[in-house]
Order: C-alpha cells, then structure tokens, then sequence
C-alpha cells in the first residue's frame, strides 16, 4: 500500500528518533492524521507536503507514541501486593491525544485561518 503526503514521512519519523517499523509507522500515522483532521476541519489537507509546518510534524510524531501505546492497552498503575492493574481509558487516550494537537497546533494558520478554528471558513 502506497501512503502519499503523510504529514510525517518515514524518514523524518526516524531522524526524530522514532523506533517504529515502517509498516506499523504508516498505519499509525495515517490515524493521527485522521485525529488532526477532525480537529482541524482538514485545512492541512489544502496544503501541500512541503507547506507542512514543523508543529504539524511533531504532533504527528507525538500522536503515534500515543496509538502505538493504546494498542498495547496503556498500564497506568501496577501494584504487587494484593495484586492490582489499572489501564488508561479510551476517554482518557481522546483527551491526551486533544491535549496534544492543541499544544502543538493552538497558534498554527493555514490560508490565514487558525488551524483549530472552528468558526465557518471564509470561501
């Protein structure tokens, strides 16, 4: 399968000390761009791929530290004598990963508009 305009390559993904398969990386990718989309009413997809910001890059970057670790049902706590385990919900997961394309994308604009503006787009 051929991923095209990723908004983090492979390469770029690994210069930032990613340790991911490609194989993995690309479907994890491909869902932390869905997160931002849907944050972002797609306005990065106006851009091309060499318009893509920094901020962009990172969020996507901490975004599949994030689903890579809910696919391994993220442990938040462990105890041993009478033995306990806690994992982090789903709805803890969503608002981490909000938190975090809020962070890195809360001053970002495209076309002039911020990117997590949620108001109509002048057309």
């Amino acid at each position: 399968m051929n991923f095209e305009n990723q908004y983090l390559t492979y390469d770029e993904y690994k210069e930032l000390g990613g340790k991911l398969i490609e194989k993995s990386f690309n479907l994890l990718e491909y869902r932390a761009e869905k997160n931002i989309d849907e944050m972002t009413s797609n306005r990065f997809k106006q851009l091309s791929k060499e318009e893509y910001p920094q901020e962009l890059k990172l969020c996507v970057y901490e975004l599949i530290d994030i689903l890579h670790s809910e696919n391994n049902a993220s442990l938040t706590s462990e105890s041993v004598g009478n033995y306990s385990v806690a994992y982090q919900s789903s709805k803890e997961s969503k608002k981490t990963k909000k938190n975090i394309i809020s962070q890195y994308l809360s001053e970002v604009k495209v076309n002039g508009v911020y990117a997590l503006y949620c108001g109509a787009d002048e057309k």
